[in-house]
C-alpha cells in the first residue's frame, strides 16, 4: 500500500509540473474579475492552553505571553497563570505591545523572570497599529510564587507581579485581530479615505465596533487630511447596531439633528461604506429617536450604489466604479497609451524624447510628466490640445506623481518638491526627521502620500492648513526593507519592490493600516512599478521591457522603459 501511494504521489507531481511548464510567460494579459484574497475574513482563533501541572517558571511566563492573545472572557486563560490577587489587578487594556516572536528571550533567576523582546509595533485603543521606527528592544520582569495545592500535591508556580498591558507576538496579532477600514472624507476632494484599524476577532459585534470607530473620528496621523460628518457629541443612542435582514440599524443621539445637509450626506456615506464591508450588512438605516433620519436626496436604507461618486477609488474607476484605466509607456521616441491590446502612439514634443526617464500621468489624462535624461529638468507633456509641453529646470529628479489638483510632485536631491498649477516649483515641508527621500507617490484621494526614505516605506497625511505640507510620516509595516520602488494600487494597498525579512528583493503588496504583506513574485531587474485599482500591476525592467503581474509570475507584455497609470 505504501509503495502504491508513493507511485500515485509521483504521478500527480509529474502531472502538476507538466501543467506548470505550459503556463505562458509572454503575451497580452487579459483583465479578468478581481478576486479578493479574503484575508480579512479568514482567521484562526487563538486557543491558549492553561498552565500545565509541574510547569517551571520559564514555561509559566511563556504560556502567559501566549495566552495574552486569547481575548475570550476578558483574558480568562491568561489570568489563570496569575496569583488570585494579580489576576484581579492586572490591567490588560493598559497597552498592547506587538513583538517579533524570533526576538523573545526568557531568563529565570529564582522567583524573578526577565523577558527580553523586540517591540515592532503598538496597537492603540482605537485599533490603529503604529509600527515603530526603529523597533525597540524591551525588557519586562515578572515575579513568581509557588502556590500550595490541595491534597498535598506539589506547589505550582504562578505569576505574582506582571506589567500591565498585553504583550502579543506579530504572529498572534494576525490570528487574534482582523483589519477593517473606517471611512472619512478627503479635505481636498469629495471621496472617501479608508482609515485602517485592527479589531479583535472576539469582542463586541463588528457593526457596533465599526460604527464606534466612525463616531470616534480618524486616526491621529490621518486627521489633518480628512473631514467627518459626525456632529460634536453624537453617540450611539442604544449602544449597539443590530442588523435586520442585512440592514444595519444605526440609531444615534439627538446631537445628530444639528448636522447640516452636507454633514448628513457625509455621515451616511461614511457609515454605509464602513458597515457594508461586512458580509452580513448590505445597507444602512440612520435613525434618531426611533425615526428615519433624513438625508437630502436619498431614500433609506442606503447601500454603496448611493455613494459610488464618493467611493475611495472613484477618481480612477469613475462614478460607476467600472472604468478600466489605460496604462502609459515610454517606448523609444514615443509615448504610448495602452488600452487592452491596443497601443496608441502620442506626440511628445520634447527635446530628445528617447532620453526621457520616469513617467507620470495626471488623473484627467490631459498631461504627462517625465524627467530629462541628463537629470537637468522635468518635462510636462501635453496629452490633449488644451495643454502645452514645456520644460522646468530641476536637478536629480526622480519619482514623479500627479496630485488631484493637477500639480506635479517629485523628489529632487532627496527633498519633496511641487510644481503648482501656477508654474512655480516649491519645497513641500515634511514633518519629522526622515533621511533623504528616494521616492514619493500620491494617493488618488488627495489626502495621503507614500514616501520611501532610508529604504523604508512610510505613509503620511497631506495637510492643507496654512498651505500644503506633509504630516509626520508613519511606518507602513515592520518587515519590509530596501524598498526600491513603490506605487498605490488602490485606496487600501501599496505595491512595492523590497526585501521581506531576511529574504531577497521581490514585489510585494502591502495593506495600509494592518501592515500585512502579500508576495507577488520576483520580476527580473525592475526599475519602477505602476499600479491601479482592479488593474494588472506593471513593472518596467532594466532591459526596457514591461512586465505584468499574474499571481506570483511576471509576464512580458511589451516594450518600454517606463510605465504609469493615471494618478
Amino acid at each position: 500500500m505504501r509503495h502504491a501511494l508513493r507511485a500515485t504521489a509521483f504521478a500527480l507531481l509529474a502531472t502538476l509540473l507538466a501543467a506548470c511548464s505550459m503556463v505562458p510567460t509572454s503575451g497580452p494579459i487579459r483583465q479578468g474579475p478581481v478576486v479578493d484574497s479574503g484575508e480579512s475574513n479568514q482567521f484562526i482563533r487563538v486557543v491558549a492552553a492553561p498552565p500545565s501541572s509541574g510547569a517551571d517558571p520559564d514555561e509559566i511566563v511563556r504560556g502567559f505571553l501566549e495566552a495574552n492573545a486569547s481575548l475570550e472572557q476578558d483574558h480568562a486563560i491568561a489570568r489563570r497563570y496569575l496569583m488570585p490577587q494579580a489576576a484581579v489587578t492586572w490591567d490588560a487594556t493598559a497597552s498592547t505591545t506587538i513583538y517579533d516572536p524570533a526576538s523573545l528571550a526568557v531568563t529565570v533567576r529564582g522567583e524573578r523572570v526577565r523577558v527580553r523582546l523586540t517591540q515592532t509595533a503598538e496597537l492603540l485603543d482605537d485599533g490603529t497599529l503604529v509600527h515603530l521606527d526603529p523597533p525597540q528592544r524591551r525588557s519586562l520582569t515578572y515575579g513568581l510564587t509557588r502556590v500550595p495545592q490541595p491534597a498535598g500535591d506539589q506547589p505550582e508556580w504562578r505569576i505574582s507581579t506582571a506589567p500591565d498591558g498585553m504583550v502579543i507576538s506579530s504572529t498572534d496579532l494576525r490570528r487574534a485581530y482582523r483589519p477593517y477600514w473606517a471611512h472619512f472624507l478627503s479635505q481636498r476632494v469629495d471621496v472617501l479615505v479608508p482609515d485602517g484599524r485592527m479589531l479583535p476577532v472576539v469582542g463586541p459585534s463588528l457593526p457596533t465596533a465599526l460604527t464606534e470607530l466612525v463616531l470616534g473620528g480618524p486616526a491621529a496621523w490621518l486627521a489633518p487630511a480628512v473631514r467627518t460628518g459626525v456632529p460634536a457629541g453624537a453617540t450611539l443612542a442604544l449602544g449597539a447596531v443590530p442588523v435586520d435582514n442585512g440592514v444595519a440599524q444605526v440609531e444615534l443621539s439627538q446631537e445628530l439633528i444639528t448636522a447640516t445637509d452636507s454633514q448628513r450626506r457625509d455621515l451616511a456615506a461614511q457609515l454605509t461604506w464602513t458597515l457594508t464591508q461586512l458580509p452580513e450588512v448590505s445597507a444602512v438605516r440612520l435613525l434618531v429617536a426611533g425615526e428615519d433620519f433624513p438625508v437630502p436626496g436619498l431614500v433609506a436604507p442606503f447601500d454603496r450604489t448611493a455613494f459610488l461618486a464618493q467611493a475611495p477609488d472613484a477618481l480612477s474607476r469613475g462614478a460607476s466604479g467600472t472604468r478600466q484605466p489605460p496604462s502609459y509607456v515610454l517606448d523609444g521616441e514615443e509615448l504610448v497609451r495602452v488600452t487592452g491590446a491596443a497601443r496608441t502612439a502620442l506626440p511628445i514634443g520634447a527635446d530628445e524624447p528617447g532620453a526621457l526617464a520616469g513617467l507620470a500621468v495626471s488623473l484627467d489624462e490631459r498631461r504627462a510628466a517625465s524627467a530629462a535624461g541628463d537629470g537637468s529638468g522635468v518635462w510636462l507633456l501635453a496629452l490633449d490640445p488644451t495643454t502645452t509641453t514645456r520644460r522646468v529646470p530641476a536637478v536629480e529628479v526622480r519619482d514623479l506623481s500627479f496630485d488631484v489638483d493637477g500639480s506635479l510632485w517629485f523628489v529632487e536631491e532627496g527633498r519633496l518638491r511641487r510644481l503648482g498649477p501656477d508654474g512655480r516649483v516649491a519645497d513641500v515641508p515634511v514633518e519629522g526627521d526622515l533621511p533623504p527621500l528616494t521616492a514619493a507617490r500620491l494617493a488618488r484621494d488627495g489626502a495621503r502620500i507614500a514616501l520611501v526614505a532610508g529604504g523604508l516605506a512610510f505613509v503620511a497625511a497631506i495637510r492643507t492648513d496654512g498651505g500644503l505640507a506633509v504630516g509626520a510620516p508613519t511606518r507602513t509595516d515592520s518587515t519590509v526593507s530596501d524598498v526600491a520602488a513603490i506605487a498605490w494600487r488602490d485606496a487600501t494597498s501599496l505595491d512595492l519592490v523590497g526585501r521581506l525579512g531576511d529574504g531577497g528583493g521581490q514585489a510585494l503588496r502591502l495593506s495600509v493600516g494592518s501592515g500585512q504583506v502579500q508576495p507577488l513574485g520576483t520580476p527580473v531587474d525592475p526599475v519602477e512599478l505602476a499600479a491601479a485599482p482592479a488593474s494588472v500591476s506593471l513593472a518596467a525592467a532594466a532591459d526596457e521591457r514591461i512586465l505584468g503581474n499574474v499571481g506570483l509570475q511576471w509576464r512580458d507584455v511589451g516594450p518600454g522603459r517606463s510605465v504609469a497609470y493615471p494618478g
